[in-house]
């Protein structure tokens, strides 16, 4: 199950270090074993960053389609924030451009016939095709929701989806039959509440949708025609979840059932071929993250725990009444603890017998599951999204696999060459990055700027229970009804594309629990989650910053009014543009600010350098500046930022005394907690991989300065003291560390640190204090090399200036080292795995971030 690999979501994004693990072995690898021939078409969505974790080396030599799959059905295009609309349709391993303009379901279903049409028979086949319908965009040709079939369905995107189903059904129908095992099925429910806005599916009467545990997310549909099978058409009503297609299918072919503890698969094929109960009795759907929501399942229960969605799950489609009251906070509530729903009696999972049934000895036993499951989970494994993908594009643009191995420059784009808001991204090229620059920038590094020119904001767009309208001292935003949610647009007019950087507005009545701010360039969302506020009050002003919005885009307010107010009403002041111009040189503007990187320092001093600036150490209080500061400005790399508990412990405040906790935060899980071996804590810094934790003051670290649009800079940043680590290394017990987030071979890790600084040497970890310092510094992000290894003698592990390991503080994982990574390589380098910290050995010629340490004075 997909939650004992840290994968609780069953799901893996486009640039993402995480991955389907490598010793599972698939049904084409099985079903390769006994002599079939396979193939795969359609989209994979198992894995990205390395080409041993694509088709071609998980069972399918044969590959057509797409290696993510959430893209555009005819150009094949998707967007990221780190590489903006890559191709991805693959043949093999070539990234393949004559697809583009042909509609992907077309071209999946005649690629599956001249495969079928092109087999010779000499040995079995497996085709596994992987349909991008029902996926969304709604993309469909006019031909197939226009017909009879789907005209008759009024609302546009679901007669579309209708379209998106039937060309499928087509395909599906172009292949062999007689002779064949063909099953049609999918992997979850329709998902009612896309954020298009367009309830463009129903699983009704069924409660939930996609990623939901409900029966409306879980409950889906299969089809099976197979030769033999004993009277087919009939409806088979027994348990089956999707492990069990494996087996089944492996049965089906004769092989036998898999040996492997870790599959939970029943195989049932016998049982579906004479139309007879299958062997399951019970289901775990899914434990998401440790601790976290679950369900389980008997033959008559369904049980749920620590369902904390707010939604109640119902979803009804808009030619059906509700029949069904919108839960009370109580209720919602109770469905965070155990909740029990009777699946023979109660499908829908309306009615909640826990109390009724709590002791029944099916239930126990499924209570029982759920929690021997949930101690068995673990955390994301791997490591989530890397700028690191964007290095890894050929000439036309094409996104290609082959980031978990990179090795880009470390400090290239450190402090970032960009100018004016551009993003420095890696890549593999004689300067080894290029700049992402804004649309009003152009240039190598962004240097020049188009002219600055005004723009005037205009009623018009997308509204919903709100009426807006423009008036000499703003624009204004009325709810029509203030007791539910509203949306409103406004445009941008003028008669130049140019970037608008900052967003500021009033509430004049009312107060919101939530309130959201996205643009809209007349098609997509250009830039989501802006402004997030967990609540908003009459009379604050806040002021958004953004970096996407042009003119013609439209800016859209979505607002969940607080329970019993009277009236909604917001008004736009004004929206700043072209402040990056009256930025000084080196400083990068954003909002109505300048910010700038400088070298490390303690957080003290880092304050002082800033104040010298005329201005202040930098600090955020929405998503959007934060990841500018962090991703543009520091180049994704540690930083302090200007918050801290000092007056009170535990109480975090920004610079300017407002509480850190009442905007956009990201706290690592279990930060701030106050201590580090014994010293307080007390100043506020991102990790390498963006998350925030409480450090000791004096720690030494980069920092981002920020001053008002305009101000003149008039100091530079003291010089450290003597007894200070160098810029941009960090002080622990009397020695300067840096941390590389790159990935390196262990030679050359050792080597670059010898290089970084006199005496600097790959770190080690002698003491359980340093071990933590290291990981919790970067090795918890993803993993690490440790500056150890057994090279001189085969099991006699050293530190390289030969202190023997087993005589300091170690942290060998159980049986470790080794020296077996089924590889023929020996097993000489000592590294740390993620989560857990614990050591193991490794090839050297693996590739893992790394620290570089000298002692202080030396």
């Amino acid at each position: 199950m997909p939650y004992r690999y840290g994968l609780p979501k069953n799901r893996m994004h486009d640039l993402d270090l995480n991955w389907l693990p490598e010793n599972l072995k698939l049904l084409p690898e099985e079903l390769q074993d006994l002599g079939y021939k396979t193939h795969m078409i359609g989209k994979w969505h198992l894995g990205y960053c390395d080409w041993d974790l694509t088709p071609m080396n998980r069972g399918f030599p044969s590959f057509y389609g797409k290696i993510k799959g959430n893209s555009d059905y005819y150009t094949h295009n998707a967007q990221h924030k780190y590489i903006l609309n890559y191709y991805d349709f693959f043949d093999g391993t070539r990234n393949v451009s004559e697809a583009v303009g042909h509609y992907s379901t077309t071209l999946f279903s005649d690629r599956a016939v001249d495969i079928i049409d092109e087999h010779t028979g000499d040995n079995p086949l497996f085709l596994y095709v992987a349909y991008q319908t029902a996926h969304v965009p709604y993309q469909a040709p006019e031909r197939y929701y226009t017909d009879t079939n789907c005209s008759h369905i009024p609302y546009h995107n679901r007669k579309v989806y209708c379209g998106m189903l039937a060309a499928a059904d087509e395909g599906i129908g172009n292949g062999l039959y007689d002779n064949t095992i063909i099953v049609v099925t999918s992997d979850n429910g329709a998902d009612p509440i896309h954020k298009t806005g367009s309830r463009s599916s129903s699983n009704y009467p069924l409660r939930g949708g996609k990623v939901t545990l409900w029966e409306g997310g879980t409950r889906v549909w299969a089809v099976i025609k197979a030769p033999g099978m004993v009277n087919p058409g009939t409806i088979w009503n027994s348990l089956f979840h999707v492990v069990d297609w494996k087996p089944t299918l492996v049965q089906a072919a004769c092989g036998d059932n898999p040996s492997s503890s870790e599959d939970d698969g029943i195989p049932m094929y016998k049982e579906l071929l004479d139309n007879k109960n299958g062997n399951r009795t019970k289901i775990i759907y899914n434990v998401m993250g440790p601790g976290g929501y679950a369900a389980a399942r008997g033959p008559r229960f369904k049980l749920h725990w620590k369902y904390t969605k707010k939604s109640p799950g119902w979803y009804f489609p808009e030619t059906i009444q509700p029949d069904i009251e919108e839960p009370t906070t109580e209720e919602l509530e109770q469905l965070s603890q155990w909740h029990l729903y009777d699946l023979i009696e109660d499908p829908a999972e309306r009615n909640n017998v826990y109390s009724q049934y709590e002791n029944d000895p099916e239930v126990l036993e499924l209570k029982d599951l759920i929690e021997a499951e949930n101690s068995r989970t673990v955390p994301m494994q791997n490591g989530g999204e890397s700028p690191l993908a964007t290095v890894f594009r050929d000439q036309m643009h094409h996104w290609m696999p082959g980031w978990c191995e990179a090795d880009p420059p470390a400090s290239v784009c450190t402090p970032t060459p960009c100018q004016n808001g551009g993003t420095c991204i890696m890549e593999d090229s004689t300067r080894g990055y290029y700049c992402l620059c804004p649309r009003r920038a152009s240039g190598d590094n962004c240097e020049t700027l188009a002219p600055c020119e005004e723009s005037e904001m205009q009623a018009g767009g997308y509204q919903q229970n709100a009426q807006s309208e423009v008036r000499a001292d703003g624009f204004f935003i009325t709810a029509s009804d203030p007791s539910t949610v509203f949306k409103a647009d406004y445009v941008l007019s003028g008669d130049k594309k140019v970037d608008f950087e900052s967003v500021t507005f009033e509430v004049l009545d009312g107060d919101a629990k939530r309130m959201t701010f996205n643009v809209y360039d007349g098609r997509k969302v250009v830039e989501t989650g802006t402004l997030k506020f967990k609540e908003m009050h009459k009379g604050e002003q806040w002021t958004v910053p953004f970096l996407n919005a042009a003119v013609g885009d439209s800016m859209r307010f979505t607002v969940v009014p607080q329970d019993g107010v009277s009236a909604i009403a917001l008004r736009v002041i004004n929206v700043g543009s072209c402040l990056q111009q009256e930025c000084g040189a080196g400083w990068m503007g954003y909002g109505d600010s300048c910010y700038k990187l400088f070298a490390g320092s303690s957080y003290d001093s880092a304050v002082t350098t800033c104040e010298g600036e005329n201005g202040v150490l930098a600090f955020t209080k929405t998503e959007g500046e934060f990841n500018f500061i962090y991703q543009t400005v520091a180049g994704s790399s540690a930083l302090w930022l200007g918050g801290d508990d000092k007056a009170n412990e535990g109480t975090w405040v920004w610079l300017d005394g407002s509480p850190v906790n009442n905007g956009y935060t990201n706290w690592k899980s279990g930060e701030p907690d106050g201590n580090h071996n014994d010293k307080d804590a007390d100043c506020l810094w991102v990790t390498p991989g963006g998350w925030w934790r409480d450090a000791i003051c004096s720690q030494s670290k980069q920092f981002v300065c920020r001053v008002d649009a305009g101000a003149t800079a008039t100091a530079t940043t003291a010089a450290n003291p003597a007894t200070d680590c160098a810029a941009s290394w960090t002080e622990y017990d009397g020695a300067c560390y840096k941390f590389f987030a790159s990935t390196a071979q262990y030679s050359d890790a050792v080597s670059a640190c010898a290089g970084a600084r006199e005496g600097a040497v790959l770190s080690p970890a002698k003491t359980q204090g340093e071990f933590e310092f290291l990981f919790n510094n970067l090795a918890s992000e993803s993993q690490m090399w440790l500056g150890g290894d057994d090279k001189t003698v085969e099991g006699t592990w050293e530190w390289l200036d030969g202190t023997a390991v087993s005589s300091t503080y170690t942290n060998w994982k159980t049986n470790e080292p080794d020296n077996a990574h089924n590889t023929n390589t020996d097993a000489d380098c000592l590294w740390v795995t993620s989560p857990s910290g614990q050591w193991r050995d490794a090839p050297c010629t693996w590739k893992r971030p790394y620290a570089c340490k000298y002692d202080l004075g030396a």
